[in-house]
């Protein structure tokens, strides 16, 4: 995945490849190779952050990854969208009006400005 390779790490120590001059410059996909399986193994073990989200019991959350940086979530007729390549942020709430009479139970994102 193109984008561990530019991930910042949050679990200490952080990755860090060593390059000297006596050996060839690691190429992309060997350092991609390396990062994905890094955090594999720190997934297994345990070794990771996890941020906690609010949540209402007994509520149906729908819930969407947009790319690796965005999560968009219906709770009731509320939109959010979320920015979570770093610490979750959210970016902004209901920023299209639904319709309170109707119950949604499904949403698909469509493109970058349609859901």
């Amino acid at each position: 995945a193109e984008y561990l390779e530019n991930t910042d790490t949050t679990v200490p120590p952080g990755l860090q490849l060593t390059e000297h001059d006596s050996l060839s410059p690691l190429c992309k996909w060997r350092t991609r190779f390396i990062r994905e399986n890094r955090l594999w193994n720190n997934w297994r073990q345990g070794n990771y952050t996890s941020h906690e989200m609010a949540r209402i019991d007994q509520v149906r959350t729908l819930a969407s990854f947009y790319g690796n940086d965005y999560l968009v979530i219906i709770i009731y007729n509320e939109v959010q969208l979320w920015n979570v390549r770093d610490v979750p942020t959210c970016l902004m709430t209901n920023p299209c009006d639904l319709d309170k009479t109707v119950h949604v139970d499904h949403f698909e994102i469509l493109r970058e400005d349609r859901i």
